[in-house]
């Protein structure tokens, strides 16, 4: 195995990075919201460091699946589970330290053909394994690119919701903890009855009883109800007996898991606070590779990531009418009428557009146009601005306030602008500033996190009590 002291591991939740000469500055995964930079200061080691004081415990959990946990524990606890399976078989998940032991161990026990990750938090060493046991494919969901710190030939990048490793294996991404959160499924599990390995995406309960659902668990930052009803909904198809957990090899639950009361997952949910809230995108480019779809695709996802809905409103997809200013609506087409519906529907905005000759773009300005004060009055609107010099698009966006203002709306405080939008992304679309990406998913978060404050029924309750309440007669003129 090559020495790679140089391809730092962060002490606080094992994920290794690319090599590089000294320790980097800081972790984006603990720095993220769902894990936590430790309150003594970011640390490293390397993989030779771990060696020196830790070891691996293999334990069957039952015929064909075998738990690989580190002793003294390290990082967050995760641990691996080698299954085997007729087509070869897969390391589920991934931990920090890896030896030679545990090489022969795998070996022995019929190698690998693949690795499978549930999510980030269990990338750890993942390169390290692939190399180690004959370069075998590494398979991410494409949703969580952007969390892979040491990038990698063996890593294949699986999109959509299912993914077959074999005739018994299949991927499900459930999303939820992570926008590609995955569970593997394992039909010959549980003497064929089938097996859930679910890592936290996920949680099984140390009551072994039921299972519980969140963004962050050390942070205690819920999913809503619509998440926990897509992750429970994409594993509904599968046919299991048994769910097997990330963390603990006895956090398992041990029979009938499928039967586990639809009500014990729903009511695990702590965030109903987001329930039903939508965030609609109105995209204001029709262009096919555009920069400001990508762009607010990254805000969508930050509305999504507290527990919003999210709809992205393509304007290419809706057979508009160049708006007149006529009242007469006897001949639009059905496309404006959707867009009303789809807007209207809709308790946050974002409105995004590349900056056209110093203002915001004629396909955005006709679709606003086209709609009124019953689609847009009192939302609140986030703006997302696109354009090739390096100024960004600030114009176009002080014309987007005063179009909020002018319609009843609330836009709140918070922008983002790309400038040079033809060099802030890469072949891929990934935005390349981090930094400007947090931007994004910050604004998204915001317009989710303003609506429903704006909209909740306690809200709602509240002003009109406040309505109702008496005038203070001690109050003063």
């Amino acid at each position: 195995m090559s020495d790679m002291s140089a391809a730092y591991i962060c002490v606080q939740c094992g994920v290794q990075y690319a090599e590089t000469p000294a320790p980097p500055e800081s972790c984006r995964i603990c720095e993220d919201e769902r894990q936590f930079v430790n309150p003594e200061g970011q640390a490293w080691t390397t993989l030779e460091e771990i060696r020196s004081g830790h070891r691996n415990e293999l334990r069957g959990l039952e015929p064909g699946l075998t738990a690989i946990t580190t002793a003294p524990a390290f990082a967050i606890g995760q641990q691996a589970l080698v299954v085997e399976s007729g087509d070869g078989n897969v390391l589920w998940d991934c931990i920090s330290l890896i030896d030679e032991p545990t090489i022969e161990a795998v070996v022995a026990a019929g190698g690998l053909r693949a690795i499978a990750i549930s999510h980030p938090h269990f990338y750890d060493t993942m390169v390290e394994w692939s190399r180690a046991l004959g370069d075998v494919p590494i398979y991410l969901h494409a949703a969580d690119r952007e969390w892979v710190m040491r990038p990698d030939p063996a890593i294949v990048f699986w999109e959509g919701e299912t993914l077959e490793l074999g005739s018994e294996l299949t991927l499900i991404r459930c999303g939820g903890h992570f926008e590609g959160a995955s569970v593997l499924h394992w039909a010959g599990g549980a003497e064929g009855r089938g097996v859930l390995l679910s890592s936290d995406t996920l949680h099984v309960t140390p009551d072994r009883r039921r299972v519980t659902f969140m963004r962050s668990f050390p942070n205690h930052i819920p999913l809503s109800r619509t998440a926990v009803e897509g992750i429970v909904g994409s594993i509904d198809r599968f046919a299991f007996d048994r769910i097997y957990g990330g963390l603990k090899y006895w956090r398992k639950i041990e029979a009938d898991a499928a039967r586990v009361d639809r009500e014990v997952f729903m009511g695990n949910s702590e965030a109903d606070q987001a329930d039903g809230l939508v965030v609609a995108g109105i995209c204001g480019s029709i262009r096919p590779a555009s920069y400001t779809r990508l762009s607010l695709g990254i805000a969508l996802q930050g509305a999504r990531e507290v527990g919003a809905e999210t709809r992205m409103v393509d304007l290419r997809e809706y057979d508009l009418i160049h708006c007149d200013g006529k009242e007469d609506e006897s001949r639009y087409p059905e496309g404006v009428f959707r867009l009303r519906r789809d807007v209207g529907g809709a308790q946050g905005m974002i409105l995004a557009t590349p900056e056209y000759h110093g203002s915001y773009s004629g396909v955005l300005k006709n679709a606003l146009d086209l709609m009124g004060f019953d689609e847009i009055e009192g939302k609140m609107i986030g703006l997302v601005g696109v354009s090739g010099g390096r100024m960004g698009a600030l114009n176009a966006l002080a014309s987007l306030r005063v179009i909020g203002r002018a319609l009843h709306a609330w836009v709140i405080p918070e922008q983002a602008t790309v400038p040079e939008a033809y060099k802030a992304f890469d072949d891929d679309g990934n935005l390349r500033d981090q930094q400007l990406r947090e931007q994004l998913l910050e604004l998204g978060r915001q317009v989710a996190r303003f609506s429903y404050l704006h909209t909740s029924a306690q809200t709602q309750e509240f002003v009109r009590a406040w309505e109702g309440a008496p005038i203070n007669p001690g109050g003063g003129g």
